[in-house]
């Protein structure tokens, strides 16, 4: 048996050090749960093969190959997202990286909608492309909807905490 340590102190955690360590584990789920999900959107989109007139779906080595490259992305976006460590660099040194990690996104998004659409008549891809754009019209209103609600939540409770200042949550 260990001897029990006499001190106290030694034997109590730091709240600072439970805080940092929770924030830690959130962070690393977010990251595994990003990576996740855009490994699974990647695959998705490279095992469509047909889409009209049916959707035809195959699992083969370019499916898994784009789900692990998905999910490769998704863990690097933590890497190339300018945040509060980046304040050395300005300008478009400092998004520079972002912006290529959207366009290599954007471009394998395109890549696997144009190839599913490869063996569609002139017709057809005019009006897929048309309910494309209408629902990405219909996304990015939603998007812009759901953005301003939270800036008014947000800005909403920061006049209350200003009004009621018992409210406020200690800082650690």
């Amino acid at each position: 048996m260990k001897p029990q340590d006499s001190d106290p102190r030694r034997n109590r955690k730091d709240p600072g050090d439970s805080h940092q360590s929770d924030e830690r584990r959130l962070k690393l789920v977010i990251q595994r749960a990003l990576g996740l999900s855009l490994g699974a959107m990647a695959g998705f989109i490279a095992s469509v093969r047909q889409v009209n007139p049916e959707i035809v779906f195959r699992l083969d080595w370019r499916t898994v190959l784009a789900t692990l490259f998905g999910a490769w992305m998704g863990l690097i976006f933590w890497r190339v997202i300018p945040g509060e460590r980046s304040t050395g660099s300005r300008g478009l040194n400092r998004w520079l990286p972002l912006i290529l990690w959207l366009g290599v996104m954007t471009g394998g998004t395109l890549f696997g909608f144009a190839y599913g659409m490869k063996d569609l008549s002139g017709p057809k891809v005019r009006e897929m492309l048309a309910g494309t754009g209408l629902a990405f019209i219909v996304v990015t209103v939603f998007s812009l909807i759901v953005w301003r609600i939270g800036r008014f939540f947000e800005a909403d409770h920061r006049r209350y905490l200003e009004q009621h200042p018992e409210e406020r949550e200690p800082l650690e």
